[in-house]
């Protein structure tokens, strides 16, 4: 499910890494570091993943740090449907993917806190694979 994510974010403004850096040199970035995976609430034997998707921006020092890191949560949420509908993905595993919620939080890397915006996605994987 990491791999789909971040394959469908290739071509963001900023880089995608399927792991939290710790260097903050590697910053700004695209996250996509682990995933969750549960029974599905209605059918026996399909299972349910999300992963947390984190826009991970420089040190908020300029409105324009601000708004580009707006402007690339919004590229990935919108990559993902909206938070209104999920997309149809090239993969046969995670066959489609939505936006669960968005929401504004703060990681620390390197002993420093980054702004940063938690984008959860939620997908049904193809028991066939």
């Amino acid at each position: 499910m990491r791999v789909v994510v971040a394959h469908h974010l290739e071509g963001a403004p900023w880089p995608v890494h399927q792991f939290l850096p710790d260097d903050i040199g590697a910053l700004p970035a695209i996250c996509v570091p682990r995933v969750q995976l549960l029974p599905h609430p209605d059918t026996h034997g399909v299972v349910e993943g999300s992963v947390h998707v984190l826009v991970v921006g420089s040190r908020l020092t300029s409105d324009e740090h601000a708004a580009e890191l707006d402007s690339v949560a919004d590229l990935v949420v919108g990559r993902f449907g909206n938070v209104v509908r999920s997309i149809r993905l090239e993969s046969v595993m995670v066959p489609a993917m939505r936006v669960d919620e968005c929401n504004p939080t703060t990681v620390t890397i390197g002993g420093t806190e980054f702004p940063c915006y938690a984008i959860t996605l939620v997908g049904t994987l193809n028991p066939a694979c």
